[in-house]
């Protein structure tokens, strides 16, 4: 089965990280740490020289949960992971310190993109070929999205529980 972390955060996949309600919300970066650094066979070890900790069991302390990732460390263990930095430091930020990160989000809003965004923003100037074209203004357009990005979000939420629930029954092992 494919793992919905991967899916949902690896760069070149589709989701949408802003959204308060995203479809990495339930999973904790103490779920995304495990499941990925199995998936790539990271021993805590790795992470720890990586990181520079004395100790390999800081790293466990954080994929248990009773210790959270310092966000300085987010970017060296995104591209370790290999997910999305943008989507990751968010992840991270929500959950190390959700007043500061609220305030970020307030003076940013937006502006902040993931890759895979960023694809997408690339493939509709390619097609526009130049233009500038609200497809706002159009809501035949916007309709006819509707059902393809419905399709793509159940399929990526259905990924999703699977995942949780392979989680939740201890079915995913981790060093």
């Amino acid at each position: 089965m494919k793992s919905v972390v991967k899916s949902n955060l690896a760069v070149s996949e589709t989701h949408n990280f802003r959204e308060q309600k995203h479809n990495v919300t339930n999973f904790p970066v103490k779920d995304i740490l495990k499941e990925r650094m199995a998936e790539l066979g990271i021993k805590n070890q790795d992470m720890q020289k990586a990181l520079g900790y004395r100790e390999a069991n800081v790293i466990a302390m954080m994929r248990n949960g009773s210790m959270r990732l310092p966000p300085k460390y987010a970017p060296l263990v995104a591209t370790m992971l290999k997910v999305d930095k943008a989507a990751f430091m968010e992840k991270v930020m929500e959950e190390f310190d959700p007043v500061m990160w609220g305030a970020v989000k307030s003076i940013f809003k937006k502006r902040v993109i993931s890759n895979n965004e960023m694809a997408n923003i690339e493939t509709m100037r390619e097609m526009l070929d130049g233009l500038d074209i609200n497809f706002n203004a159009s809501q035949e357009f916007i309709a006819s999205l509707k059902p393809v990005i419905e399709q793509l979000v159940k399929a990526e939420r259905e990924k999703l529980s699977a995942t949780l629930t392979l989680v939740e029954t201890g079915a995913m092992k981790s060093s």
